[in-house]
């Protein structure tokens, strides 16, 4: 009897110490799988049951905020200038994840970066909750500019206003565009029909078109020509080139014309400002495989 009973003392203590060693690792060494694991719903509902700080324009202006709400999240999040924003706010969306500022700032949102930081002995005891606040560069003022020159020039295309010193995005704005504040709504039907709906929607409302797509440089080169020129010596602020309406093109029985078939040359400085392609095709000419090392000293 002695020896049965030593023998189940000894059993009970081995699988107490397997359910100790596998409870410690699940909690640490297995800790970030579980809690980073896509089918994890525990975790997610968690992350969309908290608060969330703000994202605010440069000019103050709020992009995003969250409110309480009378359900299981706990908090709605709100985009008060909706389509104006879509693209660079994205959606915080418990179907179809964060996007935008929303997915790519998410730890300074939900404050956890913060909470990677010591906290005082106060915040720790009442279990404070920490948000952040995100600031963009970008202003509303410039943002709605942009829109409306966009609206008046045909209502298709992107903007995009950078601060040349420093570099900074003061505007960013492509149209069409789209409202995140129907991804972001807790009935999750009327969700996946909105986003459905944005899918099949020809113009393609969610595709940012000003840093999702790729477009040929156009004009925006003409900047790199007139740099390598200057640099390279073979043109000045003062110097001349015909005017023309169409420029041939050698080795092709081609010609690249002016935007419109205007007429167009004169100094550096007036073909520039008037974005003149046949002085800054000649120029390209002109410089040949200079240009080609030029451009490679750009990245």
């Amino acid at each position: 009897m002695e020896r049965q009973i030593r023998r189940l003392g000894l059993a009970i203590l081995v699988l107490f110490g397997a359910l100790f060693v596998q409870l410690n690792y699940l909690q640490v060494v297995r800790a970030d799988y579980l809690a980073t694991h896509p089918r994890n719903v525990r975790t997610l509902l968690h992350d969309y049951a908290r608060a969330r700080g703000e994202i605010l324009t440069a000019d103050e202006e709020i992009v995003a905020r969250s409110v309480p709400s009378d359900d299981q999240f706990q908090y709605q999040r709100l985009y008060p200038l909706g389509a104006l924003f879509g693209h660079i706010s994205g959606a915080f969306s418990f179907t179809y994840g964060a996007s935008g500022i929303e997915g790519a700032y998410n730890d300074e949102l939900t404050g956890k970066r913060q909470a990677r930081e010591l906290r005082n002995l106060g915040d720790v005891l009442s279990g404070k909750e920490h948000t952040g606040t995100v600031v963009l560069s970008i202003e509303a003022a410039a943002q709605r500019a942009a829109a409306k020159a966009l609206a008046a020039a045909g209502g298709r295309g992107s903007v995009v206003v950078l601060d040349p010193v420093t570099g900074q995005v003061a505007a960013l704005y492509s149209s069409p565009s789209f409202d995140p504040s129907p991804l972001a709504a807790h009935d999750q039907s009327s969700v996946r029909a909105e986003f459905e709906a944005y899918e099949a929607d020809p113009t393609k409302p969610m595709l940012a078109r000003s840093f999702r797509e790729r477009f040929p440089p156009g004009s925006t080169f003409k900047v790199v020509t007139t740099s390598v020129a200057l640099e390279a010596g073979e043109a000045t602020l003062e110097t001349t080139f015909p005017e023309l309406t169409e420029l041939d093109l050698p080795q092709t029985d081609r010609g690249l014309k002016n935007f419109g078939g205007k007429r167009c040359g004169g100094s550096l400085v007036v073909a520039f400002r008037v974005s003149c392609n046949t002085v800054f095709a000649q120029l390209g000419l002109d410089l040949g495989e200079r240009l080609a090392s030029g451009i490679e000293s750009f990245g």
